[in-house]
Order: structure tokens, then sequence, then C-alpha cells
């Protein structure tokens, strides 16, 4: 994969889907050209399905962010061949920044393709999921605990109150 020369860095990873089912690369942390390496088998319904290959920068403190996403039909695929697919946006209208370098293999039984062509497609259930950050979980887990010792701040202020620890903010808080 390569971007033009941005500034900084990035910390790409794919998903590929096809159809229902969906696989995703490691990260490369801090780089514009990342090469993952990655084979992938996917099971093949109908061959006149799209894969699409998604790429996305890792944030560690929130979602991460689209890169680019390319959808290729499994119908003209050249197997064995490696090809560049710039990255486009998220309704495949324009292009982005970015080339991805794909090699793909389609095997499929022509049989079972011809009788999948008869049938109605197969709809796509997969919703986007969110990751879970390490960072954005302490994060939260700091502003619960401020939450809850607020609480028990304000509950021993109360409690105090009634206890005549101060008779001047008892009576004001008996008073009111």
């Amino acid at each position: 994969m390569q971007w033009p020369s941005l500034l900084g860095k990035s910390d790409p990873f794919c998903v590929v889907e096809l159809n229902n089912d969906r696989l995703m690369t490691h990260t490369v942390y801090k780089n514009l050209n990342p090469e993952w390496n990655k084979i992938f088998t996917f099971n093949i319904k109908d061959i006149h399905t799209v894969l699409e290959v998604t790429v996305y920068d890792e944030d560690r403190d929130r979602s991460a962010d689209f890169l680019g996403k390319v959808a290729i039909p499994l119908l003209s695929i050249q197997n064995g061949e490696q090809k560049a697919y710039v990255l486009k946006n998220k309704q495949l209208t324009g292009p982005t920044k970015g080339v991805i370098f794909l090699e793909i293999d389609v095997i499929f039984n022509a049989v079972k393709a011809s009788l999948r062509t008869l049938t109605p497609k197969e709809q796509k259930y997969i919703e986007e999921e969110n990751r879970i950050s390490k960072q954005l979980l302490l994060r939260n887990f700091v502003r619960m605990k401020r939450c809850v010792m607020a609480l028990i701040n304000a509950a021993y202020y109360i409690n105090s109150c009634f206890d005549w620890d101060s008779p001047p903010r008892s009576l004001a808080a008996f008073l009111v």
C-alpha cells in the first residue's frame, strides 16, 4: 500500500469482506507504506459477489479513521495477477489518497456458481463494529471514578448536616 507523501505517520490496517465474511489484518504502526503479506481464504457462495477491502488508520483513543476502500467483482479477477487498486471514498464514487496492491486467486466450482446465479442474492448482515481502545476504556474508568467520588462526597456532606457536626450548617439544612 502506498500513500502520497503526507505529514506524520499512519497506523493502517485492512478489513477484507466477502458477503457476510469479514477478516482483518494486523496494524502496521507508524508507516505510510505498509506490507501485510496476508493470505485470506473465503468460501465463495456466489461468484457474482464483490470483494471489499477497506483501509483504516487505527487511533488509540477513538474509533479508527477511514482511509479508503476498494470493491472488486470476483468475475473481474485474473488469478495470480498482482494489481494496483486506487482507494476510493466510502461510497466508492471518487478516489481518495493512496493505492493498495493485491494479488488475488479465485477458485470456485463452476456448476455451483451457475446454480447460485438462479437463486436470490444473499443478504448482507454485517454491521460496523466499534473497536475497543485501552486508552478510551481507561479514560472512561477515570471519569466514572470521579463521578462516584463526587456522589460519595455529597452523601458525606448531607450526612454531616444531620449529625450536627457544624451547627450553623445543620441549622441551615434543617430550615431548608
